[in-house]
């Protein structure tokens, strides 16, 4: 799915790139080229960058996920990226199918600013997206350019996964062909996981008046939570 940022619609491409459309010019005034097939969605985060999930396929190093900075040309557009680990699962190569999640809808300056993202590899992983780790500096997709990487905070086996982790305040919902996974996390970031449900799931969950909501492959619409 696209997303609309400063009047500027950005509009992730199965050919590799990012697009990004202007509602006041009515052109195409920013490309970002990364050569993956791109199957998450664009998410804007709260200083004006947006998260780009990367498939592997097509590329010679690792996909994973991107931050980029739109306001600046293409070439100096990489705030950072982090790789995920090369593995073939359901015809996957490896890297992120689904879309990354952002706490700051529910950040008041109090909490560190998360990105959560599943990955075929079998992870769930968490980093700070605002946060830059110095001694880590890693090869791009293309193995072309090298790229700083955010702080990781918390990485969990999860399954591999093409579903998009939902965060509701200090919880995250976590889907993949491994089940259901519930996690909590205080403000010094420790996580731990308070809930597991077996169900093989592509989807992504939602979440109301307590309850979780996601289809499973298995045929079944679950809702999970506490009887009313």
């Amino acid at each position: 799915s696209a997303s609309l940022l400063d009047s500027i619609i950005y509009i992730p491409s199965g050919a590799g790139h990012i697009y990004g459309y202007s509602l006041k010019e009515k052109k195409l005034v920013w490309d970002f080229f990364i050569g993956s097939d791109i199957d998450g969605s664009v998410i804007v985060t709260n200083d004006s960058c947006i998260l780009v999930s990367v498939e592997k396929q097509y590329i010679d190093g690792q996909g994973g996920i991107f931050k980029l900075d739109p306001s600046k040309p293409p070439e100096q557009a990489v705030k950072w990226y982090f790789p995920t680990l090369n593995k073939d699962y359901g015809g996957w190569e490896g890297g992120v199918i689904g879309s990354a999640a952002v706490n700051d809808s529910y950040n008041n300056g109090e909490w560190p600013h998360l990105a959560a993202f599943t990955a075929i590899d079998g992870y769930f992983y968490v980093v700070e997206h605002t946060s830059i780790d110095s001694n880590a500096v890693v090869l791009g997709p293309r193995k072309i350019n090298k790229y700083y990487s955010p702080k990781l905070v918390f990485k969990y086996p999860t399954g591999p996964s093409i579903s998009t982790p939902l965060i509701v305040g200090n919880k995250i919902v976590v889907c993949g062909y491994n089940g259901i996974y519930l996690f909590q996390y205080d403000k010094n970031l420790n996580f731990e996981k308070i809930a597991h449900f077996e169900a093989e799931v592509e989807s992504t969950p939602v979440v109301h008046d307590g309850r979780i909501y996601i289809a499973s492959r298995n045929g079944y619409l679950y809702c999970l939570g506490k009887k009313m």
